[in-house]
């Protein structure tokens, strides 16, 4: 199974064909952290969408409701951010909750862990 969400893949695809980093055209509805987290796991290869970078406490609500209404039902964190289990108490407030402890590629494509995640 690929990484594949239609509407990130626009995103993706819009700032190719204008030579831009992807998240420098983020329009403004998505949260810049989502389409960074999805970028980044698409170019290591990873299943699922990792939050491997800081998630800030204003970023879970955005994120967990935009992936809900995508249909998308899990993701990863691997972030080693001081405030991670700040940012694990906020998705699990949003029903988002810790399934269990996975590996999935860094930026050099070694495989670290990290934890999924399951929105209910």
């Amino acid at each position: 199974m690929n990484l594949f969400i239609k509407e990130f893949e626009a995103i993706l695809e819009k700032a190719a064909s204008q030579n831009k980093p992807y998240w420098a055209v983020i329009p403004k509805e998505y949260n810049r952290t989502l389409i960074y987290a999805y970028g980044q796991s698409k170019e290591r290869g990873n299943q699922l969408i990792d939050f491997n970078e800081v998630v800030w406490d204003y970023d879970v609500e955005p994120i967990v409701s935009t992936l809900r209404s995508l249909g998308v039902k899990e993701f990863t964190f691997s972030s080693t951010m001081a405030s991670g289990i700040d940012i694990l108490a906020g998705f699990k407030k949003l029903d988002a909750v810790i399934q269990d402890v996975v590996y999935v590629n860094n930026y050099k494509k070694e495989k670290i862990p990290a934890i999924l995640m399951k929105i209910n």
